[in-house]
């Protein structure tokens, strides 16, 4: 089982592959200034990354109050548009696979 990793931070995101061999194909970008921006990056990123293995799912780190259960992220923080939706449900349609969010 191989996992798409990501953090999301106030001035970069990180992500990785995560699966047997543990984190690999590490990189970041600077955190974009709009959610749909952040999004366009990741599916990028993560196409690349299907071209050479399976991937399972999205396991993402967020700043804020995460409701893992509901998929939403309460609270403040330097990335405030992931804030205060169902921002599970809207990555897990945009990317294509299942997400959790920590």
């Amino acid at each position: 089982m191989n996992l798409f990793a990501v953090d999301i931070g106030g001035s970069s995101i990180k992500y990785g592959l995560y699966g047997e061999d543990g984190l690999r194909h590490k990189g970041s970008f600077k955190t974009p200034e709009t959610y749909q921006l952040m999004k366009e990056e990741l599916f990028r990123v993560l196409t690349e990354m299907k071209k050479e293995t399976e991937i399972s799912g999205a396991a993402f780190s967020a700043p804020g109050t995460v409701d893992s259960e509901r998929g939403y992220i309460g609270g403040l923080s330097a990335v405030s548009y992931i804030h205060h939706f169902n921002i599970r449900e809207d990555l897990e349609n945009f990317l294509g696979v299942p997400v959790t969010i920590e």
